[in-house]
C-alpha cells in the first residue's frame, strides 16, 4: 500500500468517519487511525445503546396495551442478558464502514 495520503484522520468515531468519507468522495486519499473499534463512544457505549434500551423498555407498555386491541399476549418478561451487547454489536462492513470508490486506509489498534 502506498503510504502517501492527502488526509490522516485520527479516530474513527462519528466525526472521523464523516470526515474521511467526505474527503474520499472528493477524491482525497484518506488514512484513518483508530485505537479501538470503529464507531466511537456514541455508537459503542453511549447514544445508540441507550436508544436501543429505551426502545426495548417501550415494548413492555406496547404488550400491555395490545390486550386492549384484542391481542392475546402472554405475560412478557424482559431478560437483560438476552438483550445485552449482542443486540447492538457494531461491526464495520467489508470496507470498514466506508462506501466510496476512493481507497480509505484503516489501521486499528495503533494508538
Amino acid at each position: 500500500m502506498n503510504p502517501d495520503f492527502d488526509l490522516l484522520v485520527i479516530g474513527a468515531g462519528s466525526g472521523g468517519v464523516a470526515c474521511s468519507r467526505r474527503a474520499a468522495l472528493h477524491g482525497a486519499r484518506v488514512a484513518v487511525v483508530e485505537g479501538g473499534r470503529v464507531g466511537g463512544t456514541c455508537v459503542i457505549r453511549g447514544c445508540v445503546p441507550k436508544k436501543l434500551l429505551m426502545y426495548a423498555a417501550q415494548f413492555g407498555d406496547a404488550f400491555a396495551e395490545a390486550r386492549g386491541y384484542g391481542w392475546a399476549v402472554e405475560a412478557p418478561r424482559f431478560e437483560m442478558p438476552r438483550w445485552g451487547p449482542s443486540s447492538f454489536r457494531v461491526e464495520p462492513n467489508s470496507q470498514n464502514g466506508w462506501s466510496s470508490s476512493r481507497p480509505v486506509g484503516m489501521w486499528a489498534g495503533c494508538i
